[in-house]
Protein backbone atom coordinates (compact mmCIF):
# COMPACT_ATOMS: atom_id res chain seq x y z
CA UNK A 1 0.00 0.00 0.00
CA UNK A 2 2.82 2.31 1.12
CA UNK A 3 4.23 1.67 -2.39
CA UNK A 4 1.00 2.52 -4.56
CA UNK A 5 0.31 5.68 -2.60
CA UNK A 6 3.99 7.09 -3.03
CA UNK A 7 4.06 6.28 -6.84
CA UNK A 8 0.62 7.84 -6.64
CA UNK A 9 2.55 11.10 -5.06
CA UNK A 10 5.35 11.09 -7.21
CA UNK A 11 2.57 11.07 -10.60
CA UNK A 12 1.37 15.16 -8.84
CA UNK A 13 5.10 16.53 -7.66
CA UNK A 14 8.00 17.66 -9.70
CA UNK A 15 11.65 17.06 -9.12
CA UNK A 16 11.42 14.04 -6.35
CA UNK A 17 12.31 10.30 -7.41
CA UNK A 18 11.83 7.36 -5.60
CA UNK A 19 16.26 8.05 -5.80
CA UNK A 20 15.47 10.92 -3.56
CA UNK A 21 14.40 8.97 -0.33
CA UNK A 22 16.71 8.04 1.79
CA UNK A 23 15.24 5.73 4.04
CA UNK A 24 11.15 4.61 4.99
CA UNK A 25 9.15 3.61 8.08
CA UNK A 26 5.66 1.98 7.30
CA UNK A 27 3.43 1.59 10.49
CA UNK A 28 -0.24 0.06 9.92
CA UNK A 29 -3.09 0.84 12.15
CA UNK A 30 -2.22 -2.38 14.26
CA UNK A 31 1.36 -1.03 14.59
CA UNK A 32 -0.21 2.38 16.34
CA UNK A 33 -2.35 0.58 18.48
CA UNK A 34 -0.26 -2.07 19.98
CA UNK A 35 2.27 1.12 21.16
CA UNK A 36 -0.84 2.99 22.06
CA UNK A 37 -4.07 0.98 23.31
CA UNK A 38 -6.10 4.98 22.78
CA UNK A 39 -5.17 4.70 19.24
CA UNK A 40 -7.48 1.94 18.62
CA UNK A 41 -7.55 0.45 15.08
CA UNK A 42 -5.41 3.44 14.25
CA UNK A 43 -7.07 6.25 15.36
CA UNK A 44 -5.47 9.40 15.82
CA UNK A 45 -8.33 10.42 17.92
CA UNK A 46 -7.49 9.83 21.99
CA UNK A 47 -9.86 7.45 23.09
CA UNK A 48 -13.76 7.27 22.85
CA UNK A 49 -15.41 10.07 21.47
CA UNK A 50 -19.57 9.20 22.64
CA UNK A 51 -21.56 11.43 24.83
CA UNK A 52 -19.48 10.10 28.19
CA UNK A 53 -16.68 12.02 27.12
CA UNK A 54 -17.99 15.14 25.28
CA UNK A 55 -17.50 18.83 25.41
CA UNK A 56 -17.63 19.81 29.00
CA UNK A 57 -16.63 15.92 29.87
CA UNK A 58 -13.81 15.63 27.89
CA UNK A 59 -11.35 14.04 28.42
CA UNK A 60 -13.52 13.73 32.25
CA UNK A 61 -15.85 16.01 34.22
CA UNK A 62 -12.76 17.12 37.31
CA UNK A 63 -10.43 17.73 34.25
CA UNK A 64 -11.79 19.53 31.39
CA UNK A 65 -11.59 23.15 30.66
CA UNK A 66 -7.21 22.56 30.35
CA UNK A 67 -6.94 23.85 33.79
CA UNK A 68 -5.86 20.83 35.99
CA UNK A 69 -6.27 20.80 39.63
CA UNK A 70 -2.77 21.91 39.98
CA UNK A 71 -2.44 25.66 39.63
CA UNK A 72 -0.63 26.75 36.43
CA UNK A 73 -0.57 23.38 35.28
CA UNK A 74 -2.94 22.63 31.77
CA UNK A 75 -3.39 19.69 29.60
CA UNK A 76 -4.01 19.60 25.43
CA UNK A 77 -4.19 16.98 23.33
CA UNK A 78 -6.59 14.67 21.26
CA UNK A 79 -7.97 13.64 24.77
CA UNK A 80 -9.32 17.50 25.44
CA UNK A 81 -11.94 19.20 23.93
CA UNK A 82 -12.85 19.02 20.94
CA UNK A 83 -10.90 15.60 20.44
CA UNK A 84 -8.57 14.56 18.40
CA UNK A 85 -7.46 14.05 14.56
CA UNK A 86 -5.17 16.75 13.35
CA UNK A 87 -6.90 19.95 13.57
CA UNK A 88 -5.19 21.76 16.39
CA UNK A 89 -7.90 22.88 17.88
CA UNK A 90 -7.06 21.54 21.17
CA UNK A 91 -4.25 23.25 21.26
CA UNK A 92 -5.67 26.99 20.74
CA UNK A 93 -8.07 26.47 22.75
CA UNK A 94 -5.96 25.57 25.54
CA UNK A 95 -3.90 28.90 24.45
CA UNK A 96 -6.34 31.15 24.98
CA UNK A 97 -7.28 29.94 28.44
CA UNK A 98 -3.79 30.08 29.43
CA UNK A 99 -3.50 33.80 27.70
CA UNK A 100 -6.34 34.57 29.62
CA UNK A 101 -5.42 33.09 33.02
CA UNK A 102 -1.88 35.37 32.30
CA UNK A 103 -4.44 38.21 31.63
CA UNK A 104 -2.74 38.78 28.06
CA UNK A 105 -5.41 38.88 24.87
CA UNK A 106 -5.81 36.55 22.54
CA UNK A 107 -7.13 38.86 20.03
CA UNK A 108 -4.54 41.28 20.43
CA UNK A 109 -2.09 38.00 20.08
CA UNK A 110 -3.83 36.96 16.68
CA UNK A 111 -3.99 40.96 15.49
CA UNK A 112 -1.55 41.94 12.71
CA UNK A 113 1.57 43.72 13.85
CA UNK A 114 2.35 46.83 12.66
CA UNK A 115 5.95 47.55 11.43
CA UNK A 116 8.00 50.25 13.03
CA UNK A 117 7.63 52.08 9.79
CA UNK A 118 3.69 52.35 9.42
CA UNK A 119 3.49 53.74 13.30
Amino acid sequence: MSEALFDHYLRHVEGVTRADVLATHIESPLDLERRNPQNYRGSCHGGDQDLAQDGALRPMPSHAGYRLPVAGLYQTGATTHPGGSVTGAPGRNCAQVVMHDLGLSFTDALAPQRTAAAR
